[in-house]
């Protein structure tokens, strides 16, 4: 009943989706050029031979399938590769890293006319996504054409995952698309065989094996000369209202002779003139915001720097002695500190972890970071480390070995994935004989 109320209800809502692409191509949130992938329509011709389909909501998600590609290939040799994702971010990075060959495409809106014409024109022969990306029109129109499909870097928040318990039924249908579920811990892998998965494993998070994100050596060193000697602190992948928060918890500290400077990189840049509004009142007198996408550079006066950018937190990770995970003062769930870890860097975070409970419960276990209640207890931990070398030290290097631990999760994964492979290995054989 659900299946067909929601099919309907996608249908009739065309003309409403129609306005809400053109309202958010108007306000720079869509790619006006390529409006038509939002409805399943490619100016690019399917490639020939196997075809593999990759899906992630935007960069987090896109990229922790990357690490899968290369072993797939080498599994599964001429394989071609489809790319989609959901936001302009994610497909300018994807532009920058995927391999040659690939090809990258938005995600139809999850109606069943759009969905359809999708599928008719890549007829994928199996697919991977990430994370929570459960669009039931796309799954039910998957099934329905025997595509084998895997759910990797598996996870459900809280919020969804208590949402989706009071459609056990509908829930359990849309999970069964899926020939294997991939969960990244433990308890989100309850959380799926609780809705009604068949096929729930858990691997681990892929972000593990992901590389440390790339930097432009040229600018580092830029960005060093610039803070001259200063300690680092950055607050990674904020949410509103954790930059004014912190910086408020932390500005007898930044209002020093000897201030580090706290480095704030939004989780969405497009905040930015939100965020220098909002932090007015803490500057001092005759200093704005110096901005990234300004140009700017931080000066020896700054307490503060806006690193409003997209696709540079390997800059900005690298440039911090301390980082303070963002969306876990904010009740956001908190986002992925591997990255942080694998380049050794102290690591402190909030207490809004459910999007990561499991994860930073092992890392915390391992010595690898701090977990605070609020504001003033991570600016209190932060001086506290900035005061002690050894400790900000032994903290990173825990964090580091904690990482390398972790990075087994893609032999995990890729073993998971047998009914991938062998749909492609099998249409592999299919297509050289055509």
């Amino acid at each position: 009943m659900m299946k067909r109320l929601y099919g309907l209800a996608t249908d009739l809502a065309g003309p409403w989706l129609e306005r809400h692409l053109e309202r958010r191509a108007a306000r720079g949130k869509e790619d006006a050029d390529r409006l038509a992938e939002r409805r399943g329509q490619s100016r690019i011709a399917r490639p020939p031979g196997a075809l593999l389909w990759l899906h992630g909501a935007s960069i987090g998600e896109t990229g922790s399938l990357l690490p899968l590609i290369a072993p797939l290939r080498r599994q599964c040799p001429g394989l071609q590769l489809l790319v989609t994702c959901g936001t302009s971010a994610a497909a300018i990075l994807l532009a920058k890293t995927l391999p040659e060959g690939a090809v990258q495409q938005y995600l139809p809106l999850d109606r069943r006319a759009w969905v359809e014409a999708f599928f008719d024109h890549w007829r994928p022969d199996a697919g991977l996504i990430a994370d929570s990306e459960l669009w039931p029109n796309l799954l039910f129109a998957a099934r329905q054409r025997h595509l084998k499909l895997a759910l990797v870097n598996g996870r459900l928040s809280e919020k969804s995952f208590r949402r989706w318990r009071h459609l056990p039924g509908f829930a359990g249908e849309i999970l069964r698309s899926f020939a294997v579920i991939a969960a990244i811990d433990e308890t989100q892998r309850d959380r799926f065989v609780d809705l009604g998965a068949a096929n729930a494993v858990a691997t681990g998070n892929l972000k593990a094996a992901a590389p440390v994100p790339a930097c432009d050596e040229a600018e580092l060193a830029r960005f060093r000369a610039a803070c001259q000697g200063r300690k680092v602190v950055l607050l990674a992948s904020s949410h509103e209202p954790e930059e004014r928060l912190l910086t408020l918890a932390l500005a007898p500290l930044l209002s020093e002779a000897q201030r580090p400077l706290l480095l704030l990189a939004p989780r969405h840049p497009a905040r930015a003139d939100a965020i220098a509004e909002a932090l007015r009142p803490a500057m001092a007198e005759g200093h704005a915001l110096k901005r990234r996408s300004q140009g700017d550079l931080p000066g020896s006066e700054d307490g503060a720097y806006l690193a409003d950018s997209l696709g540079e937190m390997g800059l900005w990770f690298r440039l911090a002695d301390i980082v303070i995970m963002g969306g876990s003062l904010a009740p956001k769930g908190g986002h992925n500190p591997i990255e942080p870890a694998w380049l050794g860097r102290a690591i402190l975070t909030g207490p809004h972890l459910d999007n990561f409970a499991d994860l930073y419960a092992r890392l915390a276990a391992a010595g690898g970071c701090r977990l605070l209640p609020d504001a003033p207890s991570l600016a209190g931990a932060t001086m506290a480390l900035l005061a002690d070398p050894a400790a900000r030290g032994e903290l990173g290097q825990a964090a580091q070995r904690f990482a390398r631990g972790e990075a087994a999760v893609l032999d995990r994964t890729l073993a998971a994935l047998a009914p991938v492979t062998e749909a492609l290995a099998a249409a592999g054989r299919f297509h050289a004989g055509t």
